[in-house]
């Protein structure tokens, strides 16, 4: 009964530490995360003190981050405040323009005709001042009509890899070994030559001074790379001896706020150049002894289907709860219970919803 209850009160903290991932200041955090990771602009979560910063000192790539709404309105604004300020030079003129009645919205309308070398003919330039004006808005309209287009184009054109990351990370054992396990999948359909992937997660730990300091360790992959990522991709860590996991248990992730960083890049086949894409997860990501579901399947006809519909479902498997030890599992079940479920598990009570038959899978793990 030792056991047991000592399971219990793991069972008590995990819940804790839960519950504290779940405030208010949390889920704010994680939907700041969130937002970084969908506008690629991960700086976001970081605040510098003591350094000057402003979007006109890298305004190219201020501007290819940007959503292209914001694009948009920037560029209307742009373009009508040129005008605007064209036209009250044209309209402080004395009968700068021929053919118009002197109002500032001809000069406006003028000013557009210019700037987008229109010219319809009905309004001209008189005088020197006014053709010089002229000339000098032309320029301006010629330059500015040459970055506005390059800009488009690039962030155009610019290859993205159009690649899904699974929700979770889950933990379960794979030949005798507990493994941690992510996926992702190949939305475009397209092939991505040589896929290389990496993970490092990122842990808090107290030097013997004291000290909080805050870890990188690269974590080790059965396989790294893919010379085919078409489909789906199952990432495996084993959390063996060498694994920055081994010997940790799911409270004492939340606990040090753990956070795990995914980098892929490949060279699309569509594109012709190299791609990338990039996930983080957090502790409370992880899932414990769960499995995901088959995504894979072979339609009659020969050819395979991927259902992302399913792509982030998880199920737990039935016995006993597997931790990163492999010499420490700890169990929700009392001592004679587990010994009653290891000599006789309970099958699953639908086998082909759970599909939790390993062997059966058809997940690309290699």
């Amino acid at each position: 009964m030792g056991d047991f209850s000592k399971s219990v009160q793991e069972v008590s903290a995990t819940q804790n530490a839960q519950d504290t991932m779940n405030t208010p200041v949390e889920q704010a955090r994680r939907e700041r995360e969130a937002e970084a990771l969908r506008s690629q602009d991960v700086g976001k979560l970081v605040q510098i003190l003591g350094a000057r910063h402003s979007p006109l000192e890298d305004l190219y790539a201020s501007l290819l981050q940007s959503r292209w709404r914001w694009l948009f309105a920037l560029a209307a604004a742009l373009y009508l405040t040129i005008n605007a300020l064209f036209a009250t030079a044209y309209w402080l003129i004395p009968q700068g323009i021929q053919g118009g009645k002197g109002a500032w919205s001809e000069a406006f309308f003028f000013s557009v005709q210019t700037f987008s070398t229109i010219g319809y003919g009905a309004l001209s330039p008189k005088g020197l001042l006014a053709n010089m004006l002229v000339t000098f808005e032309a320029l301006v309209g010629l330059i500015s009509a040459a970055l506005v287009t390059g800009l488009i184009f690039a962030k155009f054109a610019r290859p993205t890899a159009r690649v899904l990351f699974s929700k979770s990370l889950v933990v379960h054992k794979r030949d005798g070994l507990p493994c941690l396990l992510f996926r992702v999948a190949n939305r475009r359909g397209s092939n991505i030559v040589e896929a290389n992937i990496s993970m490092t997660v990122l842990l808090e730990e107290r030097t013997k001074e004291g000290d909080v300091m805050k870890r990188l360790y690269d974590m080790k992959l059965q396989r790294k790379v893919s010379p085919v990522f078409l489909l789906s991709w199952v990432v495996i860590h084993p959390i063996d001896e060498e694994s920055p996991l081994f010997g940790m248990s799911h409270e004492e992730l939340l606990r040090t706020d753990a956070r795990f960083f995914i980098s892929l890049t490949g060279i699309d086949a569509v594109f012709a150049q190299t791609v990338h894409a990039y996930h983080f997860y957090w502790a409370g990501d992880v899932l414990w002894h769960h499995r995901f579901v088959d995504v894979i399947h072979r339609l009659s006809d020969g050819r395979t289907r991927l259902n992302l519909h399913k792509f982030h479902d998880a199920v737990p498997l039935p016995g006993d709860l597997c931790v990163a030890h492999c010499e420490r599992e700890k169990t929700y079940l009392s001592p004679q219970e587990a010994a009653a479920q290891e000599s006789d598990p309970a099958p699953p009570s639908d086998p082909d919803a759970l599909n939790v038959d390993l062997a059966a899978s058809s997940e690309i793990d290699a």
